[in-house]
């Protein structure tokens, strides 16, 4: 699949104010199964500095920062990326990892801590050993229910407020944002002993959406398999209709710009991301403030 997306925030400030550096992650992950043909990335105003790098879970980012006063911050990234994951379910488990509780090794248990880590609530573990029961302990099978389980559970909403609801909440109410969704998929499969970890990126739009936004979804890491994606949301194994931005095990750390600024203007926000694709060449626009 070709992906071609233009991606615009606008910070304003109702009066000049001093920007603080900032970090962008906006450019898309280069890997095994997604290739980056174009990627443009610009700025208004214009910093004075910018360094691009890879942050501690190998994210691109960019950091950028800016003299005098201002009354505006303006990006617009344009790219066109290929994704070439047809098979989300290709490939071959090893180690014994085909059965659950998850068994990993001393290295990859040290390597992996961070995407292991939670904290699981009674109900949230009830549902979840429910859910292994059914799969018969069977961990592909377990992933699978549990995506079908949530897309099924969960009644999807937008929330116009920023952050993540706690896991629990999302199970208890049956309400969630695409993140919270994310969240709790991925609380279920550490409680079993899957690494998994928060990806923020794009989707292609489906036959009942009309205008794209960020989106979200999870990765597990299986020996053999690498990192897989499930789209809890979409109650389905992420394959070429989803192009990842960033992947970590913070969820605060995939935000695409983090900063601050001084000074007595408040500001707002308004965003745009257009997304087309070449093989429905279809085309998506959504602004929100």
């Amino acid at each position: 699949m070709r992906f071609f997306i233009q991606h615009q925030t606008c910070y304003q400030y109702s009066a000049p104010v001093f920007l603080e550096p900032h970090v962008v992650r906006l450019t898309p992950r280069i890997d095994p199964t997604q290739v980056l043909h174009r990627f443009n990335l610009d700025i208004d105003p214009a910093p004075v500095g910018r360094v691009d790098g890879l942050d501690a879970e190998n994210n691109t980012f960019a950091q950028i920062w800016f003299e005098g006063l201002h009354t505006q911050l303006a990006l617009r990234a344009e790219l066109e990326i290929e994704t070439l994951a047809r098979n989300p379910f290709a490939g071959l488990l090893t180690d014994a990892t085909d059965r659950l509780p998850l068994v990993l090794s001393r290295d990859l248990q040290t390597r992996l801590s961070p995407y292991l880590s939670t904290v699981y609530h009674p109900l949230t573990e009830t549902w979840v050993r429910t859910l292994m029961d059914g799969a018969g302990g069977d961990t592909l099978a377990f992933l699978s229910g549990l995506c079908a389980d949530l897309y099924t559970r969960i009644t999807r909403v937008r929330r116009m407020e920023p952050g993540i609801q706690p896991a629990v909440t999302t199970l208890e109410t049956g309400r969630g944002a695409c993140r919270d969704l994310a969240l709790l998929f991925i609380e279920a499969s550490r409680s079993v002993g899957i690494p998994a970890r928060f990806i923020s990126g794009y989707q292609r739009l489906g036959d009942d959406q009309t205008h794209p936004d960020l989106h979200a979804w999870a990765e597990v890491f299986l020996p053999g398999l690498g990192w897989r994606g499930y789209d809890a949301a979409q109650g389905l194994a992420v394959a070429d209709d989803h192009v990842v931005l960033s992947a970590s095990a913070a969820p605060e750390n995939t935000a695409p710009v983090i900063g601050s600024f001084r000074g007595k203007g408040e500001s707002s926000v308004h965003y745009s991301i257009k997304i087309e694709t070449s093989e429905l060449s279809r085309l998506g626009h959504r602004e929100r403030g």
